[in-house]
């Protein structure tokens, strides 16, 4: 069922150049508010959500999901990472109403609130220090590099900041709302920013045990008999040795805290 969210006051990650073609078949700008679609994916960045996308581009048909790109007047949009409040902007409310009572929507919690070394950029604004991703830099440097990176990214930007949402991703045209911040809750409003708006969360570290359920919820994955997990990332030292430092800690239990409450984990 619906859960209450709170939108307060959330563009291009490390993915995004090798994952730029996903949905190359779009036709920007294409209106499709007369059209029923089956399913909407909210891709929130870090999530494993890429290995999905790759099944849904390899199992189903455009039909049954739908994938694209388009502009606003002020910013260009994909469904690689469209938030709820986007995707209803888009199609219209009785288009997401009509997919969400399939109920087929779908959201993997980013896993930067539980290993946080997963948390990652590109541009000069989300304050990425090599350190985090040289391979030649020692595990206490990436620990610790990782520790002031967050310390940076909440000076720069913390709850309230119009450019919240940078401490959690790049906007990916989402910050054109005022829902978009930092938090994974904030993927999932609709345009009140109060009410989380999918019908079914499945969590990352749950994936395995619960892959029927997807399955039964998005027929044309069910070819897939497994979920796929071709992405590789650097190696980084297990995410347990980043929970020390306390400073982060209470930054983390401050930013993500409507987090910590719609989606079950417990505050340590």
């Amino acid at each position: 069922g619906k859960t209450k969210g709170q939108g307060r006051g959330k563009g291009e990650d490390v993915d995004e150049v090798e994952d730029e073609d996903k949905d190359k078949t779009s036709v920007i700008g294409k209106d499709t508010s007369d059209k029923s679609i089956p399913f909407f994916f909210v891709h929130i960045n870090k999530t494993g959500g890429t290995s999905l996308i790759n099944m849904l581009a390899e199992h189903c048909t455009a039909e049954e999901y739908v994938a694209e790109r388009w502009q606003t007047d002020t910013r260009n949009h994909r469904a690689f990472h469209s938030t709820a409040h986007s995707y209803i902007a888009r199609h219209g409310r009785r288009v997401w109403d009509d997919a969400y009572s399939l109920p087929l929507s779908a959201i993997l919690l980013r896993d930067c609130e539980t290993k946080p070394k997963s948390c990652k950029g590109t541009r000069d604004d989300r304050l990425i220090s090599t350190v985090t991703v040289e391979t030649s830099s020692t595990e206490e440097e990436k620990i610790d590099a990782f520790h002031e990176w967050i310390r940076k990214l909440y000076q720069a930007y913390p709850p309230g900041n119009p450019q919240h949402h940078l401490f959690g991703s790049k906007g990916h045209g989402n910050e054109e709302y005022p829902t978009m911040n930092a938090t994974q809750t904030s993927w999932l409003v609709d345009e009140t920013g109060q009410e989380i708006v999918v019908e079914t969360v499945f969590q990352l570290e749950h994936m395995n045990d619960n892959i029927e359920e997807l399955f039964e919820a998005i027929p044309c994955l069910a070819k897939a008999k497994t979920m796929s997990n071709k992405n590789q990332t650097p190696k980084y030292p297990h995410y347990s040795r980043f929970t020390k430092n306390e400073r982060t800690n209470r930054i983390m239990k401050e930013v993500y805290a409507v987090d910590y409450a719609n989606f079950g984990y417990d505050l340590l």
